[in-house]
């Protein structure tokens, strides 16, 4: 990480990232969303970390990128992805997390034998140690 600072204490969520694509929507238009029904239950965090699933192939099951976290807001999955309306949950109430500039790490984080969970904490001082997820 180059340009953000990372104080020992600011705390970081680990969300998956479910596609390369949906890493790029974070990326370029600055915001992550995640349903209402598997929101964890702290939102306010200093950071938000990407975890890479099986979907981004060579660069699987790994943290590459960090993005500090704006502001939340309730809005509904429709309002987020216009172009598809009519998607089974289109109504469906999420979060929208908006993010700063995202960030690339100088070196991955792997999850190593953690490789399925849906949303983690952790902080600073241990994500700087790049120790990963073991």
């Amino acid at each position: 990480m180059n340009h953000i600072y990372l104080s020992p204490s600011a705390l970081i969520l680990v969300a998956i990232i479910p596609t390369p694509e949906d890493l790029q929507v974070a990326r370029v238009l600055g915001w992550y969303r995640i349903p209402c029904q598997t929101a964890p239950r702290i939102l306010n965090v200093d950071f938000l970390a990407f975890y890479q699933p099986a979907s981004f192939q060579s660069r699987k099951w790994q943290v590459e990128c960090l993005a500090p976290v704006l502001g939340h807001e309730l809005t509904t999955r429709n309002e987020l992805l216009q172009d598809e309306d009519d998607h089974p949950r289109a109504d469906q109430e999420c979060f929208k997390i908006q993010l700063g500039p995202m960030e690339q790490l100088e070196h991955p984080i792997t999850a190593g034998d953690w490789k399925r969970f849906t949303f983690l904490y952790t902080n600073g001082e241990y994500f700087q140690g790049g120790k990963g997820f073991d």
